[in-house]
């Protein structure tokens, strides 16, 4: 979104403009799978949240806040250093 935000048009014939916010989105799902292997949720933290009961899922909510953290640093740090 962000990324949208900074290079996005508001023509929709800018074809140029839209070829370049699509290659920055792909350098960043790029980079984000090389740094942590995949862009699957489920491969990201090891197991399918939408499967587990609601007492399942606030067990694993800690897990949730140290995987997540660790990918939205690596979401920033992209866009601190590339836009």
């Amino acid at each position: 979104m962000v990324i949208g935000l900074k290079y996005g048009n508001s023509d929709s014939s800018d074809i140029e403009a839209k070829n370049f916010t699509r290659q920055k989105a792909r350098d960043l799902i790029s980079k984000f799978e090389k740094i942590h292997g995949s862009i699957v949720c489920y491969d990201l933290i090891g197991f399918n949240i939408s499967k587990l009961s609601p007492e399942e899922a606030k067990e694993k909510l800690p897990l949730l806040h140290d995987f997540c953290q660790k990918f939205l640093e690596t979401v920033i740090t992209f866009i601190k250093e590339e836009l």
